[in-house]
């Protein structure tokens, strides 16, 4: 994963993916996008809990999805450098944070569980999980693309039932093509 994901969507990056994934749409991640995405993602956090000072996006690029709260980290695979506010974290650290975020990441790993175990591990109090929404089954140029992983809304309550996550809210936008759901450890 570490040398698939070094230098994620950077021009080497995306030659590569094109080749074998003609439909891949660079664009996908503009400003807007991201704006949007990080609307979605305030919304179904603070609408449910308000006790959030420090936050930990696991898998998170370059931090730019994490709300605005008194302290922001970020782990990731590409060593993307943080934005602006955002720290990069170091994963042999015990610390731990009030909510640990992992955005979309689930449909590209092969051991599921043990990156549970993980965000758990870093969570004082709250996880926040998303996951691609599709509306019908995923086009083909998606399935032969990096995603080895599909959810359905029910398959990742499941997950997070497995692992003592306590579902606190569900949402799903279909034109950002996102399932996001809020638990408590």
């Amino acid at each position: 994963m570490s040398n698939l994901y070094q230098g994620y969507r950077n021009k080497r990056y995306n030659a590569m993916r094109l080749e074998c994934e003609p439909n891949y749409n660079v664009s996908l991640h503009s400003e807007v996008y991201v704006d949007d995405r990080k609307q979605f993602i305030d919304r179904i956090i603070f609408k449910n809990v308000l006790d959030i000072n420090s936050i930990l996006d696991y898998g998170g690029d370059n931090g730019q999805y994490i709300p605005d709260v008194q302290r922001k980290c970020v782990y990731d695979l590409s060593d993307a450098d943080p934005i602006h506010q955002v720290e990069k974290f170091d994963i042999t650290s015990e610390e731990q944070f009030d909510l640990v975020m992992n955005c979309q990441d689930l449909e590209h790993v092969a051991d599921i569980n043990s990156l549970m175990e993980l965000i758990k591990k870093f969570s004082k109090k709250y996880v926040y999980i998303e996951v691609h929404a599709y509306r019908r089954p995923p086009p083909i140029n998606v399935v032969i693309g990096e995603h080895i992983n599909f959810f359905r809304k029910s398959s990742l309550h499941k997950l997070l039932n497995k692992h003592n996550i306590k579902i606190i809210d569900t949402q799903i936008d279909y034109d950002l093509q996102v399932l996001g759901v809020l638990g408590k450890i």
